[in-house]
């Protein structure tokens, strides 16, 4: 999805590799009203044929749509999953319409912990086979995920966490408030990754259920919250001009898309500054997080060196690329 607004304040945003509160809600703006306005005219179609009356509803929403604040997972696997699949798009778009009309009604909602023993939506097993299936192709990993409700210590701890980041770091505490719109929660193989998102469920975070140490899961949430951030950046501009090309990955067994390498150096870089800012009083707590920074430090230099040596940048991709180049190391 590709979009663009000259009324907006990212330009300089756009190039820096540090987070920004009205940089990231500027991002979710455009994001949400891309996506949202994109699902509307897709249902609208859909619908005229065998619903005219549905269809004329969903029209009345264009004027509020266009200027969103907010979308929701259930509407990014709808533009991306549910609206292309045939056998599925006409309850795909049914569905799509409620949360179009909930989009309307207001703003958006607290950061949702899912804390409900709920019947999962459709999106969230999509995410979880999606899941297994990438640590299988590009880790050789054989995993099994499913989705679980948390207990009292792993919403603590969660809890807990968010607060640790708006302290320690403000900025991403602000970006991870405004882009993680729902946290849902995963049992599984011991070697399952620990934390995961993705753009076909955009707003929504993974997270294993049982953690409940707070530096751990304010890793978590920093990692996938730059995830997030990047996925509406380059939305705006693609900053690498050859981000299909596929490079030896040095945080991969395989050779991965720059776009991809460009995730893990960002991810590495925020990791690395994360536990920079983070002051623990234990000193076990102090060890760990010292620990971490060395090694999100190590990784950051590698992703830089990748990128330098095979990617082609936008002019805003250089300027962001320029700047991640002088992260403090």
């Amino acid at each position: 999805m590709t979009l663009r607004s000259a009324a907006t304040p990212l330009d300089g945003d756009l190039g820096r590799w540090l987070p920004s509160p009205d940089g990231g809600r500027a991002l979710r703006r455009l994001y949400s009203t891309a996506l949202n306005q994109q699902v509307a005219d897709t249902c609208i179609a859909l619908l005229h044929p065998g619903d005219p009356r549905l269809a004329t509803r969903v029209e009345t929403l264009l004027p509020a749509l266009a200027d969103s604040d907010w979308t929701t997972p259930g509407l990014a696997h709808a533009h991306f999953v549910g609206l292309a699949d045939e056998r599925s798009r006409l309850a795909t778009a049914h569905r799509a319409v409620a949360q179009l009309e909930r989009i309307v009604a207001g703003p958006p909602p607290p950061l949702d912990l899912a804390t409900i023993g709920d019947t999962p939506p459709r999106w969230v097993e999509y995410a979880l086979e999606k899941f297994v299936d990438d640590q299988r192709r590009n880790d050789s990993l054989s995993v099994e995920l499913e989705s679980v409700t948390p207990g009292p210590a792993t919403l603590d701890g969660t809890r807990n966490a968010l607060t640790l980041l708006a302290g320690s770091w403000p900025e991403m505490g602000g970006v991870t408030e405004t882009l993680v719109r729902e946290i849902r929660w995963t049992k599984g193989s011991a070697r399952a990754s620990s934390s995961a998102t993705l753009t076909q469920i955009y707003g929504a975070v993974f997270l294993r259920a049982g953690l409940t140490r707070p530096v751990v899961l304010y890793e978590l949430l920093v990692h996938e919250a730059t995830h997030l951030e990047l996925v509406a950046r380059m939305a705006v501009d693609k900053l690498l001009t050859n981000g299909s090309d596929r490079a030896p990955s040095p945080f991969r067994p395989v050779a991965r898309p720059l776009t991809r390498v460009l995730h893990a150096t960002l991810v590495a870089a925020r990791l690395a500054e994360a536990m920079r800012r983070y002051r623990p009083d234990d000193d076990r707590e102090r060890a760990l997080v010292r620990q971490r920074q060395e090694q999100f430090t190590a990784d950051l230099t590698i992703g830089l060196a990748t990128l330098a040596e095979h990617g082609r940048w936008t002019p805003i991709g250089h300027q962001f690329f320029t700047d991640l180049r002088r992260t403090p190391r």
